[in-house]
């Protein structure tokens, strides 16, 4: 995993390495400042598991924050409840339906809602 960092010029200053590992292992759920310590935060679902982690960055720092997300794929990170916090927006692949997981301070998910089917 990559950090192509801009330059404020309106170009790409050197690219850093995060981490390794990730080209078949893991599907990105959203990128956005989850628990609001100004940096990048990741939730990303570990392919072969279903386990839903998110990454403070610098990568060091993980947290668990899901199980059963195997059949789920990601609509986006963001503030849908207007609330200030990100928030999850994923389809159940299985059924087409699709919730909002509401954020939280400390980037745990709050229990989620129905906000659409037949997707």
């Amino acid at each position: 995993m990559w950090n192509y960092p801009g330059d404020l010029k309106g170009g790409q200053a050197t690219r850093v390495q995060l981490d390794t590992g990730w080209s078949t292992n893991y599907s990105t759920f959203g990128i956005a400042n989850v628990v609001g310590d100004s940096t990048p935060d990741m939730y990303a679902r570990l392919t072969s598991t279903g386990i839903l982690n998110l990454y403070d960055f610098p990568p060091n720092n993980v947290s668990q924050v899901g199980t059963g997300w195997g059949s789920f794929t990601s609509f986006g990170l963001t503030d849908f409840n207007r609330d200030g916090k990100p928030d999850v927006i994923a389809r159940d692949n299985s059924t087409g339906t699709v919730y909002l997981y509401p954020g939280t301070t400390n980037g745990l998910l709050s229990a989620r809602t129905q906000i659409a089917t037949g997707w």
